[in-house]
């Protein structure tokens, strides 16, 4: 049996009336090809037909474009990531040596910053007391950029998420194969919570993920037993509705190596004239019979106000796949006092006791421990009035 928490306006839904399917691995498309006289050259920056990162330069060359990372931001331009901070000297390679002096941590590197060099953790990995650990989503009511004078809720996704790209941190929907009209889903900015969120329109569109779970390293043996590991997924969006009804579609599938489902469950959402709060649905499951290799987690969504090129329906704003034990979690206010350890929840809210004394700025810390010992963290700022 599917344990299942929902958060939501739950109703059964008739079916839409399908579309024409473009789909890509990681994108919907439109076909960019553009045909010019002989000779003629082409600014693929200024036509917006480049591959560029959200958080890097677009530069025109001859030979066509290049793509340079902004200012605290370290990769190859179409991968930016944002520099976490300077880990503790030791073990830098020795190429780097005299860029970074004295040399980075652990699971750290050097990269370039303002025409200097600084250590920054390696994607994955969250600087803590001077040390780059491997690193949890956290994020505070849509980070610094929502200054707040009251309560203040926190997102954390799970350690160990199977999930690629899961809140849309990279500014694009790598890692995820969308359905539907290529204008059907538009990466926003801010989301609900972090940077990013993955915005419906009107035409009826999904995005989804596909979990290998033997690739991901649980052996068939485990999965196929009488006391298989718990499978959870985890999906955080907000119906915004501003003047007709949202809708949406929840289906998490645990499938066999033919990829047909062997357990299904499946959420119909819709919510009417107004914004509601950020919502989440869990679901999990550790009773399920033999055969299981993957986990489909699929959302699918359409705004009922029909406003072409408007992206006013269902934010999904972060989604997680693990399997396993739930993690133990404890935070910090400022570094001041941690928590006791509590069981895993998705959501931190006006109970987390993150009070503000009329300080300008606070950060939240959160570490999480798995059934193995590992400790993950991971930190989000908020301004305050």
């Amino acid at each position: 049996m599917w344990i299942v928490v929902l958060i939501a306006s739950v109703l059964c839904l008739g079916c839409a009336s399908g579309s024409d399917v473009e789909e890509s691995d990681g994108q919907v498309s439109v076909d960019a090809a553009v045909t010019l006289p002989t000779g003629r050259l082409v600014d693929e920056c200024a036509t917006g037909n480049h591959d560029c990162a959200l958080d890097a330069l677009c530069i025109d060359t001859v030979e066509g474009f290049e793509c340079k990372c902004l200012p605290d931001y370290y990769g190859d331009g179409r991968t930016c990531l944002p520099v976490s901070g300077v880990a503790a000297p030791d073990g830098q390679p020795e190429e780097h040596a005299q860029s970074c002096p004295g040399g980075c941590g652990e699971n750290a590197r050097c990269v370039e910053v303002d025409g200097g060099a600084k250590c920054a953790c390696l994607n994955g990995f969250e600087l803590m007391s001077e040390t780059c650990k491997q690193s949890i989503a956290v994020t505070l009511d849509g980070g610094a950029a929502i200054v707040r004078t009251d309560g203040a809720q926190a997102l954390v996704l799970p350690p160990r998420n199977l999930l690629k790209n899961p809140s849309f941190e990279s500014g694009s929907t790598d890692g995820w194969t969308l359905h539907g009209r290529a204008d059907g889903w538009k990466i926003v900015s801010p989301g609900v919570f972090g940077r990013y969120g993955l915005a419906s329109g009107s035409a009826r569109v999904a995005a989804e993920q596909v979990v290998d779970l033997t690739a991901a390293g649980y052996s068939t043996a485990d999965l196929d037993s009488e006391s298989p590991p718990r499978i959870y997924a985890l999906v955080i969006y907000k119906m915004q509705a501003p003047n007709f009804a949202d809708y949406g579609n929840i289906y998490i599938d645990l499938l066999g190596a033919d990829m047909t489902p062997v357990l299904s469950w499946h959420d119909n959402l819709k919510h009417i004239y107004r914004d509601t709060n950020v919502s989440y649905a869990e679901y999990w499951h550790d009773a399920y019979p033999p055969g299981v290799r993957y986990v489909r987690l699929r959302v699918e969504a359409w705004d009922a106000e029909m406003a072409v090129g408007e992206h006013r329906g269902l934010i999904l704003d972060g989604a997680a796949v693990t399997v396993g034990e739930p993690a133990q979690l404890r935070w910090t206010n400022d570094g001041v006092l941690w928590t006791d350890w509590f069981t895993y929840q998705p959501m931190i809210g006006s109970g987390i006791g993150f009070t503000f004394d009329g300080e300008p700025v606070r950060t939240l810390t959160v570490e999480a421990m798995t059934s193995d010992g590992a400790v993950y963290a991971g930190a989000d700022t908020i301004g305050l009035e």
